[in-house]
């Protein structure tokens, strides 16, 4: 098709569903959305977040230079290894020896949002796999207690494994609702993430098939499950406290309208501006409201969206 029919396009020469491609050339504009499409299509390395309790970034790349691989320091994150490529079964080795896990640099920034301290507790209310619970619990420290709620049984013990691996004696799992979270917690949380389920429209380079299994009409659906998600983890947050809500897509409904309609709901609540807690490069991506959109094309991660409220009182 000729580059004039842009949407037709993009649709068969960069494979995606044409409802997909005029929702990001509605967004974002031609360029940029010819721009995310190509992103989306690329393989994209491996990110090993490091196990701070056990290594740092520095030994671990060693490791994986002695294995012949490649990789590098990232920029963003001390505890982060990017661009790694290394034989399966040394990956594979490290990972049952708790050395490190794979997790997206988009993924650390929502944990360094959260901003853990020593002594405090900190819900995460849909935790497995788990990436983002040990990581909370790695820059919180040993004195503050990670209490890890997720509604499905199987994903809980396999993260189980994964926290023991990694030798983390202040992760607490436990099985239930997020939308009714303070049934499941039972106590005030000084801080709450709530990595809500979503579209992952994000996430195309990891998970191509997601653009096919996805039809607009699920995105309004998601965005009732959200709102209700985030007011159920608002209960838990005691005044003064913290809630964090992210997720791994772009769409308006799923990101900004969740984020406006919850403080509406939400009076004691307001947004906070993360520019703060968050690595230097990223700091002018910060809206003007004070949340972040991290997008594969501009930012070479996955998209993300993270925003930080504080409840008053």
């Amino acid at each position: 098709p000729p580059r004039s029919d842009l949407p037709r396009y993009l649709e068969i020469v960069e494979s995606h569903p044409r409802w997909l491609v005029e929702y990001m050339i509605d967004m974002f504009g031609e360029e940029e959305a010819e721009a995310l499409c190509r992103a989306d299509n690329r393989i994209p390395t491996i990110t090993l977040r490091v196990n701070t309790a056990r290594t740092d970034a520095p030994a671990m790349l060693e490791k994986v230079l002695s294995r012949e691989g490649t990789g590098r320091l990232s920029e963003r994150f001390p505890e982060a290894l990017v661009e790694v490529g290394v034989p399966y079964e040394a990956l594979l080795e490290w990972l049952e020896q708790g050395l490190c896990v794979v997790q997206d640099e988009s993924s650390m920034a929502v944990s360094r949002v959260v901003d853990p301290q020593p002594g405090e507790t900190v819900v995460d209310a849909c935790a497995a796999p788990g990436g983002k619970s040990s990581h909370l619990a790695l820059l919180g420290g040993e004195d503050c207690r990670v209490i890890a709620v997720d509604r499905n049984q199987r994903r809980l013990k396999a993260m189980k494994k994964s926290i023991d691996r990694q030798g983390l004696k202040n992760v607490e799992m436990v099985k239930g609702d997020a939308a009714r979270l303070s049934g499941v917690v039972g106590e005030q949380a000084d801080r709450v993430l709530l990595d809500a389920p979503c579209s992952g429209l994000g996430t195309l380079r990891r998970n191509p098939e997601l653009k096919w299994r996805r039809f607009p009409g699920d995105i309004a659906n998601l965005a009732t499950v959200q709102l209700k998600l985030l007011m159920g983890c608002a209960d838990v947050v005691r005044p003064g406290g913290v809630l964090v809500y992210s997720l791994c897509t772009f769409t308006r409904e799923e990101t900004v309208q969740v984020v406006e309609a919850f403080l509406e709901r939400r009076q004691e609540y307001r947004l906070e501006d993360l520019s703060s807690l968050l690595p230097k490069t990223l700091r002018d991506e910060v809206a003007r409201e004070g949340y972040l959109q991290l997008l594969p094309h501009r930012h070479d991660m996955e998209g993300m969206f993270i925003a930080r409220f504080r409840r008053e009182g």
